[in-house]
């Protein structure tokens, strides 16, 4: 039995970045260190996400972090004002030193690795791969290219925007948008990219893992 992916599946030229620091407000608490099932949402997105890179960081707002307490993965602190995603992400793409970017939230503990892989065979000539599920793009599931983006995010940044949205929208960066029928195929359920903002959403999402187990 595969217990692991092999180092020839590794894709050599990412690193991912875990954003834990959301301020998860309708939520109630800090999602990324919330118990689901006995490890976090943090921790079981980290568990996915992880073996497919050489390096995979924890992007938070402020440090120290409750979350290091569970990880050894390096932590990087948002660089810039105002904080959030997209600044996690400029943070992500000046500290790494691959050519692309795995971005992903903590929130999202049923990330598939086929998923993610089938996103970055899509990267090609384009800026970001971006997938579109549940009627929205899903820029915190993404891959982002260093060279084309590190500049005009930092500008973006500065001019006071903080939508990382109308950062992927902007003429000059090139996007390609995966289609959900696209993801359905390595996805099926499109489980990836169930949202949890309440109790009730957690319950389907531990009743998923109960079943999956």
């Amino acid at each position: 039995m595969k217990t692991m992916v092999e180092k020839e599946e590794i894709i050599e030229d990412a690193s991912a970045v875990v954003l834990a620091g959301g301020e998860s407000s309708r939520f109630g608490r800090d999602k990324a260190t919330t118990p689901l099932l006995e490890r976090s949402f943090a921790e079981r997105v980290i568990e996915v996400v992880s073996p497919l890179f050489r390096k995979t960081f924890i992007g938070v707002r402020k440090r120290p972090h409750p979350l290091e307490r569970l990880t050894t993965h390096p932590f990087i602190e948002d660089c810039m004002e105002p904080k959030g995603p997209i600044a996690g992400i400029y943070t992500a793409l000046k500290t790494m030193d691959t050519p692309w970017l795995f971005a992903i939230a903590c929130d999202m503990p049923l990330v598939r690795r086929e998923l993610i892989r089938y996103l970055a065979e899509r990267r090609g000539d384009n800026h970001c791969v971006i997938p579109v599920a549940r009627g929205r793009i899903q820029p915190l599931c993404a891959f982002y290219n260093r060279d084309a983006l590190l500049e005009p995010m930092k500008e973006h940044i500065q001019g006071g925007e903080r939508n990382l949205k109308d950062f992927i929208r902007l003429k000059h960066i090139t996007a390609c948008c995966v289609k959900e029928e696209e993801l359905s195929a390595v996805d099926p359920e499109l489980a990836t990219f169930i949202d949890i903002d309440t109790a009730q959403e957690m319950a389907v999402v531990e009743k998923i893992l109960r079943e999956g187990a």
